[in-house]
């Protein structure tokens, strides 16, 4: 995977957290390069709703996925704002899959024809079973049961391993799939996210480098791989 940026999360006793600055409350680049003309109110707003999220990663998972995160979470969170290449290892027990898949869905969602292709050793057991089973469908379900995100809900159809832009189906979507089938996926903004990567077949890193490296000079190519 090259460089990366290594985080190592355990158990650890429970104590006081200082409240310090985030990391995305400071960062603010232009988003959304490649704006359609807009054709309604709707989109106008989606457009500059996902604007502020995408700009600010933490805020995303309290005000659309209605979770507050540990301090861990937030700064790997933030890590992906300015780092291609994150490895995350943590206990089993501690949400390292929960924060990937919340990453899944606030890359997904912010940004315009984004490509978010996940996978894991099986795809029946921790593909669709744990990581879109248990948690990308657990996180779509908080944001819509909020009467006032149904603007975006609306936007986007969650399928058993699939969240896709309801009228870019084929160009703005999330994906799950099997290790075998992660060659050759393309976009301006792309991320690949291995689960349980210990196990994961070593060529599966092999076949991923092309899609990670061939991208436009203004494009993002994210990489984030999860182990215990």
């Amino acid at each position: 995977m090259g460089n990366a940026v290594v985080f190592a999360v355990f158990p650890v006793h429970e104590a006081p957290r200082p409240t310090v600055p985030r990391m995305s409350t400071i960062l603010r680049e232009p988003v959304l390069e490649s704006l359609v003309v807009i054709a309604s109110e709707q989109e106008l707003r989606l457009q500059l709703e996902l604007e502020r999220w995408r700009a600010n990663p933490v805020q995303f998972a309290w005000e659309v996925c209605r979770h507050r995160l540990d301090a861990w979470q937030a700064d790997f969170l933030d890590a992906i704002m300015c780092e291609d290449n994150i490895a995350l290892q943590a206990a089993r027990g501690v949400g390292k899959t929960f924060i990937l898949a919340l990453a899944l869905i606030w890359f997904t969602l912010t940004r315009v024809n984004a490509r978010v292709i996940q996978t894991a050793p099986t795809f029946n057991k921790h593909v669709r079973d744990i990581f879109w089973g248990q948690w990308v469908h657990y996180f779509w379900r908080h944001a819509c049961e909020q009467p006032h995100l149904k603007w975006l809900t609306d936007s986007f159809e969650l399928q058993t391993t699939r969240l896709q832009h309801r009228e870019r189906p084929g160009e703005w979507f999330a994906q799950g799939i099997a290790p075998e089938n992660l060659e050759g996926y393309r976009a301006d903004h792309l991320m690949i996210i291995v689960d349980e990567a210990k196990v994961v077949p070593e060529n599966t890193f092999k076949v991923v480098r092309p899609s990670m490296s061939a991208i436009a000079p203004d494009a993002e190519a994210k990489m984030l791989v999860g182990s215990t």
